[in-house]
């Protein structure tokens, strides 16, 4: 999920509002299972999940990374940001709608959500789609547009 702020540079916690869709706790899962659920993500490429020099070195960071991701208590803040904000994100992501429309409720300005095609790498599947989005929002709001990957 792609999270913009106009006005200002904003870092925002997701773990308070993002609940993914899944049954099971991925970082402790079986390394062989864990593998084809990143492939499956798409977040990978293939030839490096493939690539079993690489996998011993990184398959612990990407268990810690999951671990870390699934694990983490986010501890409530005082206060909203007073501006507009706007949310992309993939149609086919884990994240849970109503996790993604929560984020409304950490400003006191105006949120918009805007779904696109592809999974929680959307990005990467679609850079020119994301750089037009970006581009539009800057040009209506007339501002520094400020991007934070969430």
């Amino acid at each position: 999920m792609l999270i913009f702020v106009l006005n200002m540079c904003l870092y925002l916690p997701q773990r308070r509002l993002i609940r993914r869709n899944q049954d099971k706790i991925l970082h402790r899962l079986p390394d062989e299972e864990f593998l084809q659920e990143i492939e499956r993500m798409n977040g990978t490429p293939k030839e490096v999940v493939q690539h079993p020099e690489l996998m011993e070195v990184f398959l612990p960071i990407l268990k810690s990374d999951f671990k870390l991701s699934e694990e983490y208590i986010f501890t409530e803040t005082k206060g909203k940001i007073d501006q507009h904000i706007t949310i992309i994100f993939g149609e086919e992501d884990s994240i849970n709608i109503q996790s993604i429309h929560a984020w409304s409720d950490v400003t006191t300005g105006s949120c918009e959500f805007i779904q696109v095609a592809g999974g929680h790498f959307y990005i990467t599947q679609n850079p020119d789609l994301i750089y037009r989005i970006v581009i539009i929002k800057n040009e209506i709001h007339r501002s520094d547009v400020f991007l934070i990957p969430v």
